[in-house]
């Protein structure tokens, strides 16, 4: 069998839409997009006889987009024979072979233009960076891309795209693309405006600079430039101050470091900025005198007994001092590196010249200052101590020194003089026994004496010396402190001094007693020491759960006064009231003494005494109310309950209540004391009953197992 292909190819300047050969049927686009149909599509093989009839039919579409481009139907080809305009549908079935084109329309190539940065980024549309400008192009087959800037000569681009760099100023792009066919599209025009220019800002310094500073006033300019382009603005900040439009040069002449700022902006959006730094130092440094002490302690401005301090401090406003110079008198001149020195003053009345020289060698103005001291001071000097050679401990008795000016200036002031006793001839760790004031002046050579009454402590014996220190305090300026100690020049014997020795010899108490009741007890107190014991004093009473003293409670005190003879006793005697708590069964009442060692004794650890016999208290119950009355109509309407046991708190108590009026005032059954306490509370609520009866009085009672009861009342108030 014969055999037919249609192939699409190309067909002078037209897209070949396809060849056929008769028989065997394939369909192919050159450019791909435009679809062929026919009553064979695609590869078809036929077998028919030779002699039979094959018509193949082919139709072409209207239209066709290829390579982005539109293409148009204008008629089929037949063996190169133009067919009807218009015409899609075509059969062929002569037999042989024969080639069938359909051929279309093509539109030019376009061209389309992109820059990176996509705007431009200066002012009235200048690009301030170099932008890339990138061709792109939509068409069928694009090969080339023109272009050329101003009236320049043509680069061509193989391809259907191109990209290069803008150049600077403003230009005009003009370009086009070539399709496969060397169809030209239209040409296009831009014009691109970049910004190359480099303008500068410069800052000017004018004045006296002897180094790497200024030592004058400096006039500030500032300089532009803008390679052709267009400044707008040009502004100047000076130190912290606002930016402000530059207008002409600045004078600048405060001390210290400044800095300048220059700006300017251009017409396309260009800025730039400068800055420049520089130092003022045309003011010397200041030198400051000052003392230690801070003022002149003598007359007439003179320095007495301590040497003074000088010291010079120095500062510079704009730069660093260097060093200070001094000098007394017209003596050599010293120098101290830095900005500051201190020294001590010379003896008599002298000069001091003084000035300060900064980092950049400004020199100060020589300042002087007239500086006074007198070296010659007082000096105390206890020359004498006058006290007896024997004494007794406790004993009081009069002492007498005598103090000197052994100084070369008169001592004036108040001060202190303090006597000590010490139990070595060195002054040191030693015991106060009394002091004496002065007021006034003490001329050169001249003495004062002191007498004063001191006590010796008591139970001291053996040699002892007396110590005096006259201006303890140190308020007087002397030329030497260290001497202002004397020790006596012969010890004082001192005795022990007859002491009491008292003791509580018997203590009487009932056999029982109550919680909360009063008892009487007696006891006796005897002086078995070698002196008497004469004062007044306190007797303390405890009560003992373990007939052992110590650790025990106090339940009262007894004050009195007596003299109590070596040998001889005194029998006391009082009431005190038994605890509610903590206290049962059998217990013992233990007296101490002169509790708190008002009398001195030889021995003060033996002032307490135990009584021999216990008193016995019954285990009870104490019940207590807050308050002794209540209105019927008493808001809150409750009064609050104490029940205490005096055992002990091992476990819980259970507390049965009983009530005499229970139409006026009401309490719980009963109350349980926790274990660990000693007491609890509870509420007794009034009853307004609204009934005129008068003032009536509850009585509450509390029992519990084993122990005595207890009972209180309350006055119920009424309030019709």
């Amino acid at each position: 069998p014969n055999k037919a292909r249609v192939n699409v190819g190309a067909y002078g300047n037209t897209p070949q839409a396809s060849k056929s050969f008769v028989r065997v049927l394939t369909v192919q686009s050159s450019p791909a997009g435009i679809a062929i149909s026919g009553s064979a599509p695609g590869t078809t093989n036929y077998s028919t006889p030779c002699d039979a009839e094959v018509t193949v039919g082919l139709t072409a579409p209207q239209t066709a987009t290829v390579g982005g481009a539109l293409c148009t139907f204008v008629r089929w080809k037949l063996d190169g024979a133009d067919q009807p305009a218009g015409v899609r549908t075509i059969d062929v079935f002569i037999d042989g072979d024969h080639t069938v084109l359909a051929v279309y329309s093509v539109p030019p190539p376009v061209a389309s233009l992109a820059t990176s940065p996509a705007q431009p980024n200066g002012l009235d549309g200048w690009f301030v960076s170099q932008p890339w400008i990138s061709l792109t192009t939509t068409g069928v087959g694009v090969k080339q891309v023109h272009y050329r800037w101003n009236e320049a000569t043509w680069t061509v681009v193989n391809g259907s795209s191109a990209g290069f760099y803008a150049i600077g100023g403003s230009n005009t792009l003009s370009y086009f693309a070539v399709d496969q066919f060397d169809q030209p599209g239209a040409e296009q025009q831009t014009v691109i405006k970049w910004d190359n220019s480099l303008p500068t800002v410069s800052i000017g310094l004018a004045g006296t600079k002897p180094g790497s500073w200024y030592s004058s006033a400096v006039i500030v300019s500032v300089s532009t430039t803008a390679a052709g382009g267009t400044i707008t603005s040009t502004e100047i900040k000076i130190d912290n101050a606002a930016w402000a439009p530059y207008i002409g040069p600045s004078v600048v002449s405060s001390e210290g470091w400044h800095y300048i700022y220059a700006r300017i902006a251009t017409a396309t959006g260009k800025s730039v900025q400068n800055s420049a730094g520089f130092q003022i130092d045309a003011l010397p440094p200041v030198t400051t005198m000052t003392t230690q002490p801070a003022t002149p302690n003598g007359a007439d401005g003179w320095f007495i007994c301590f040497v003074p301090q000088v010291r010079l401090s120095a500062g510079d406003a704009a730069g660093s001092v260097r060093e200070i110079r001094y000098r007394w008198n017209e003596g050599t001149e010293t120098i101290v590196a830095g900005s500051y020195a201190a020294f001590n003053a010379p003896v008599g009345e002298n000069v001091l010249t003084y000035y300060a020289v900064d980092s950049h060698d400004n020199a100060e103005a020589p300042k002087q200052a007239t500086v006074k001291f007198d070296d010659s001071a007082p000096d105390l000097r206890v020359t004498a101590i006058n006290g007896p050679a024997e004494q007794w401990s406790g004993r009081t008795f009069d002492v007498s020194w005598t103090v000197k000016n052994e100084g070369a200036y008169v001592a004036a002031g108040s001060w202190i003089d303090r006597i000590f006793l010490s139990a070595d001839d060195q002054p040191g760790d030693d015991v106060q026994l009394g002091s004496a004031q002065y007021n006034g002046s003490l001329a050169i050579n001249a003495s004062y004496s002191r007498t004063i009454s001191i006590t010796l402590p008591h139970g001291i014996q053996g040699q002892h010396w007396l110590v005096v220190r006259t201006d303890v305090n140190n308020s007087l300026l002397e030329s030497d402190d260290n001497n202002n100690v004397k020790v006596s020049d012969g010890a004082m014997t001192v005795s022990m001094s007859p002491y009491p020795e008292l003791q509580i010899t018997g203590i009487v108490v009932p056999p029982t007693g109550q919680a909360g009741q009063q008892v009487s007890i007696q006891w006796t107190v005897r002086n078995n020491g070698d002196g008497p014991a004469v004062g007044t004093w306190t007797d303390k009473i405890h009560l003992s759960a373990d007939n052992q003293i110590g650790g025990d409670q106090q339940i009262g005190t007894y004050t009195y006064s007596a003299s109590i003879l070596p040998g001889q006793s005194l029998v006391k005697s009082t009431t005190v009231t038994l605890p509610v708590v903590n206290a049962s069964g059998d217990q013992w009442l233990v007296v101490k003494v002169d509790a708190d060692d008002v009398i001195f004794e030889y021995n003060e650890t033996n002032n307490s005494t135990i009584s021999s016999q216990p008193i016995n208290i019954p285990a009870a119950l104490t019940l207590t109310f807050a308050v002794a009355e209540i209105a019927e109509n008493a808001q809150p309407p409750i009064a609050m309950g104490t029940i205490r046991r005096n055992t002990g708190t091992a476990g819980n108590l259970t507390v049965n209540l009983s009530n005499d009026l229970p139409a006026r005032i009401t309490v719980p059954a009963t109350v349980t004391i926790p274990a660990g306490q000693v007491s609890a509370t509870f509420q007794a609520t009034v009853v307004n009953d609204l009934l005129i009866n008068g003032t009536q009085r509850a009585t509450i009672g509390a029992s519990a197992d084993a122990f005595q009861a207890s009972s209180a009342a309350v006055d119920v108030l009424d309030d019709e």
